[in-house]
């Protein structure tokens, strides 16, 4: 048997080599495949590095812009850009906005609540006042004392 009818499989599309430029350019072209393919990994990296660099980068600016808005929401202003845009920081800062709201309204209804009872409090001192006082002009008058004992709280 000759070795030329033996001969391996070939699976490459290449055909096999005859002479040795015909190796080396082959060699040449898997080498500059390899860089290419390492050329395009180390391309593709970098682009997902700097796509990274901006992301964060928007990231901060972001929160940094939100940081503001809650400042100014805090102060009690509106934010500039609050009046057209819905972005989910406008929402987030109109949330807290809310929020705020919410709490300097329980607060109100508690000062309120607190003004009332006063004021009830008041109002009742002043009758008092106004029962002793009646009590103090009978008893000028002549007319009879009132027999009720004075309240524990009284001014007098």
């Amino acid at each position: 048997m000759d070795q030329s009818s033996i001969s391996p499989i070939r699976t490459s599309r290449t055909p096999k080599p005859q002479s040795i430029s015909d190796i080396v350019s082959r060699s040449h072209i898997i080498k500059t495949k390899k860089q290419d393919s390492r050329a395009k990994q180390i391309h593709q990296i970098r682009l997902e590095i700097q796509s990274n660099k901006e992301f964060i980068k928007q990231q901060k600016e972001q929160d940094l812009k939100a940081a503001r808005d809650k400042v100014q929401a805090i102060k009690g202003k509106k934010p500039s850009h609050m009046k057209n845009s819905s972005s989910s920081t406008n929402i987030k800062t109109q949330v807290l906005c809310k929020n705020n709201l919410k709490t300097h309204l329980a607060w109100i209804n508690e000062v309120e609540r607190k003004i009332r009872m006063m004021d009830e409090q008041e109002n009742k001192l002043i009758d008092q006042i106004n029962k002793v006082c009646n009590i103090q002009l009978k008893t000028q008058r002549g007319e009879k004392k009132c027999l009720t004992p004075r309240p524990n709280n009284s001014i007098y």
